[in-house]
Order: C-alpha cells, then sequence, then structure tokens
C-alpha cells in the first residue's frame, strides 16, 4: 500500500482521540480502511518518517517498508519544468516584492491572523503578498492578501510557481515542498521536522521569507530533493518492473 503524509496524519488523529483507529467520516476513515490496514503487510514511504507512527497507529509490527518518497509532481514533470522555467525568466517584473503561499490547504482565521499581526508588528521593508485558502477580505496594507478557493491543478501549479516563499501545515503538502524546491524556487518552511526549513513562530516565519536565500542553497536543495527522488525511483522500479 503507497501512503502519504496526508493520510497518516489522518490516523494519528484518530488514534489520539480514541486510543486506536476508529471509522471516522470526517478524516475520510471508514470501517473498510480500518480493516485493511490492520492486515496490509507492505507499506510504500519514507520509513524513517513513517515506521514509528504506523506501528503506533496499528499497534502491530508484523509489516514491512518499501523505504520511497512521492516522486509524483502536480502536473507531468515536463510541464512542471517548462512552467518554472518560464516564471523564472518572468522573475525580475515582479521587484523587489515577496509572494508566500501560506499554507497548502485550507487554513484557519485565528492561524492565519496571528501571521498577519506577526507582519504588521515587524513592518516589513519589502511588500509581503500572502496567499491564502481562506475566505474574507482584509484592508489593504504593505501586505496584500489574495484568498482562494480550491484550485485545477494547473492554476495551483502556476501559484506555486510565482510564489518566493511556501509555508507547509503539520499535515499534507509534501508534494508541493517537493516540486517547489526541486524546481529551484526560493524557500520552503515547516513548523517542525525540517531542520533547515523549520520554524517555532510566525514572527520567525515573517522574518525568514524578508531575508533573500542565496543561490547555493537554493540549489542545494534542489540537488537533495532530486537524489532523494531517484533514490525512491530505485526501490519504486524494484517493486513494479
Amino acid at each position: 500500500m503507497y501512503i502519504t503524509d496526508d493520510g497518516v496524519s489522518r490516523w494519528s488523529i484518530s488514534f489520539e482521540e480514541n486510543g486506536y483507529l476508529k471509522p471516522n467520516d470526517k478524516l475520510i476513515i471508514s470501517e473498510s480502511c480500518v480493516f485493511a490496514l490492520n492486515r496490509i503487510k507492505f507499506f510504500i514511504c519514507p520509513n524513517a518518517y513513517f515506521r514509528k507512527i504506523i506501528s503506533k497507529v496499528l499497534e502491530r509490527r508484523n509489516f514491512e517498508i518499501f523505504d520511497a518518497s512521492t516522486v509524483l509532481d502536480i502536473l507531468p514533470s515536463v510541464c512542471s519544468g517548462r512552467l518554472f522555467g518560464v516564471f523564472e525568466n518572468l522573475d525580475n517584473l515582479s521587484g523587489h516584492k515577496i509572494r508566500v503561499l501560506f499554507q497548502t490547504k485550507d487554513s484557519s482565521w485565528l492561524t492565519f491572523l496571528a501571521v498577519l499581526r506577526s507582519a504588521f508588528r515587524r513592518n516589513p521593508p519589502v511588500r509581503l503578498e500572502f496567499f491564502v485558502f481562506l475566505q474574507g477580505i482584509l484592508g489593504r496594507t504593505n501586505v496584500d492578501v489574495t484568498y482562494l478557493s480550491p484550485l485545477p491543478p494547473e492554476a495551483y501549479n502556476s501559484l506555486v510557481a510565482i510564489c518566493t516563499h511556501v509555508s507547509l501545515q503539520d499535515r499534507g503538502g509534501a508534494s508541493t515542498a517537493r516540486l517547489y524546491l526541486k524546481m529551484g524556487a526560493r524557500r520552503s518552511a515547516h513548523p517542525s521536522s525540517v531542520p533547515e526549513l523549520e520554524y517555532s513562530s510566525w514572527d520567525e516565519v515573517i522574518a525568514k521569507v524578508t531575508q533573500r536565500s542565496s543561490r547555493e542553497v537554493i540549489m542545494a536543495n534542489a540537488q537533495t530533493i532530486l537524489g532523494e527522488e531517484n533514490r525512491s525511483l530505485h526501490v519504486l522500479s524494484s517493486i513494479y518492473c
């Protein structure tokens, strides 16, 4: 079974709430899902990240893991590469504005307002533009906000391509971050687990996004992602080929 960070996170929430994995329509966990998970022997996922939590949630260790990360892009890889190339050539047109995709799924108003408070308090020297999956309107200041509804893959990929930074939430977004870094984009940040990119407060997020990453760091990130992708493809080829 191929599993993702989103699925594992939902299983973990159910386990923490109930003390065991329980069907939950809101978490998209059916009785059939629980039945299958308790019997599956092989999982495809990054071993270092998921083995411990899978063992905890399923309360068993009699399973094996094919250690492979996701290799799937939002669009076919060739199309994604061309799209990022177009925006890279147009990059200078954006001037000094910093565009931030704030989390890759629906976000709460309380969380986003905390970010805005930090942005206003720090009074960033450059213009910040946030893209966020929320409903509502705020007055215009030196911080612009564009509110988003669910987007088709082509539009979402274009949005990711024009952003200078991406902020992730705890659950989901790994595929977006992988594509973003692989294409040599600027910076991705995560609240935990990724030492170079992690943050512990929203003030720290605002401080990081107003600092330009060096080209060396950007390309090192891209090479790290490509190296992991090639390793995972080798593992997957041993299963499917």
